[in-house]
């Protein structure tokens, strides 16, 4: 529901059509199995640079936020963008605007964390 409605935001007013649309199903190892594979390589790269193995879930500072862990982040979110896109686009729905895809965008907009963007766009943190 928009963020703009006052309360109860979660449920559609009545009359209202709600789609839920699935897309195709997805091979994940053909679009995501490179990148999981270089997360492999990272993490095994650490534990060897730590010289122990790490617990499932933990991530050290370089798991955090290296040059090369942000450029594979980065590139996942380019591709799950990529597939919602292809649903978007089978509804007929318009494409998204380029500079969504740049995390550029994302930085100017935190300034501001909820409510009505300069863009006209609404942001809510959960």
């Amino acid at each position: 529901m928009h963020e703009s409605r006052s309360t109860p935001r979660f449920i559609p007013r009545i009359g209202k059509n709600v789609k839920v649309v699935f897309g195709d199903e997805l091979d994940a190892e053909r679009v995501f199995g490179d990148l999981r594979s270089r997360w492999r390589d990272i993490v095994k790269k650490e534990e060897e640079a730590q010289g122990r193995d790490l617990d499932v879930g933990v991530l050290t500072d370089r798991l955090k936020g290296s040059e090369e862990v942000t450029r594979l982040r980065s590139e996942c979110t380019r591709r799950v963008r990529a597939e919602l896109l292809k649903v978007w686009k089978r509804m007929g729905w318009p494409d998204e605007d380029p500079k969504n895809e740049l995390a550029g965008t994302w930085k100017e907009k935190s300034a501001k964390r909820e409510g009505e963007m300069e863009d006209g766009s609404w942001e809510k943190d959960t």
